[in-house]
């Protein structure tokens, strides 16, 4: 069997080196294609190693999707693999899985659904995947891996070789306004809240660029604005540190969008991730496929949920005692560890049954 990998987002990075290991390692599989993410024209540019593959596993991006279409279209077979709850649900696919729902089961190219949660599997049938090719074989593989580096980092000589203070971490996101948005909101909490102690640790995110010359001067504009709010603040450096190693070495974490790192903070117990949540927070989750625009994750019980009105009182009690035991509590009901973080064996055991198939 020979399998071929893609997905546009950061995120596959982590998510396909498990299956690639078990397929390639454990079961002496063919070396399979692994396309970069994060780069435009690659399915066209690879097409014809594709088509030598048997199999696409296949992860559609939050909101470049194009690429995915174009591999979809040139490939022989595709399962696709959700990152996270709603991934698979991405609307600039669903004309494409619709189609392919209508064909007889073997003339499809689209052989199967890969859910990150049970929870899922309704909305996916209502998507427009077939119900029969849908699967849930445990979480995503690379939660384990956020999981394990927030577990495994060793706070203290991380922070030992950062400015003392009370460290913010602020992840950054693809779009640029709602970055500023979450910054300008943590820079107002670390003066009035924290005071002399702020820290800020920011990290943009890799995927923030322009998908057209049409965004250019808004990226420009947002770029110049963010220059403007960080100039004379108190900056730790966090880019020697992997996104799950800054979740785990913060004081406070203040994020917002769908990422994979409050998940795996849910279940690592770290109670020190505040989430934000506003109208253009749900729209853009909306439009990337995110039931409601809503991220579940502190809807469940495993972050702090702050809005524009409430921010600072939340902040305050992300800090206090009282807020911490609280979050965990929610933590240990809703977000129980899975019996296992290694269904890389699972996930292959699919690809070769639909091979075989």
């Amino acid at each position: 069997m020979k399998v071929a990998y893609y997905g546009y987002d950061n995120v596959f990075k982590s998510l396909f080196p498990p299956v690639i290991k078990e397929a390639e390692g454990a079961r002496g599989h063919e070396k399979g294609v692994w396309l970069p993410p994060q780069a435009r024209g690659v399915a066209t540019e690879h097409k014809s190693e594709v088509l030598d593959c048997d199999i696409v596993l296949l992860g559609l991006s939050s909101f470049q999707t194009q690429e995915e279409l174009t591999m979809m279209d040139t490939c022989r077979r595709v399962v696709i693999i959700a990152d996270c709850p709603g991934s698979e649900s991405r609307p600039k696919a669903q004309a494409w899985v619709r189609e392919q729902a209508a064909f007889p089961r073997r003339e499809r190219k689209l052989k199967g659904l890969l859910l990150a949660l049970e929870s899922s599997r309704q909305r996916a049938i209502g998507f427009g995947y077939p119900e029969e090719d849908i699967h849930f074989v445990g979480v995503p593989p690379h939660w384990g891996i956020s999981y394990q580096q927030m577990k495994d980092v060793d706070v203290g000589a991380a922070r030992v070789a950062l400015p003392g203070g009370f460290l913010v971490f602020v992840p950054g996101g693809k779009n640029p306004l709602l970055t500023n948005t979450l910054l300008r909101h943590s820079i107002v909490a670390g003066r009035e809240v924290i005071g002399e102690q702020f820290l800020l640790g920011f990290a943009p995110h890799p995927g923030e660029k322009p998908e057209n010359s049409g965004e250019a001067e808004i990226f420009a504009r947002a770029f110049a604005e963010r220059t403007s709010m960080l100039e004379g603040l108190r900056r730790a450096d966090m880019t020697p540190f992997s996104n799950p190693e800054r979740y785990a070495i913060a004081d406070l974490v203040i994020t917002t969008g769908g990422p994979t790192e409050t998940i795996a903070a849910a279940y690592a117990r770290n109670t020190n991730v505040v989430y934000y949540r506003d109208n253009a927070v749900r729209e853009l989750l909306a439009e990337s496929g995110v039931e409601g625009g809503n991220w579940f994750v502190p809807d469940y019980g495993g972050a702090h949920l702050a809005g524009p009105d409430d921010f600072l009182d939340v902040v305050r009690f992300a800090m206090s005692p009282d807020g911490k035991e609280c979050l965990l509590r929610t933590q240990e009901k809703n977000f129980p560890l899975p019996e296992t973080w290694d269904t890389a064996p699972a996930i292959v055991d699919l690809l070769e049954k639909v091979v075989r198939e």
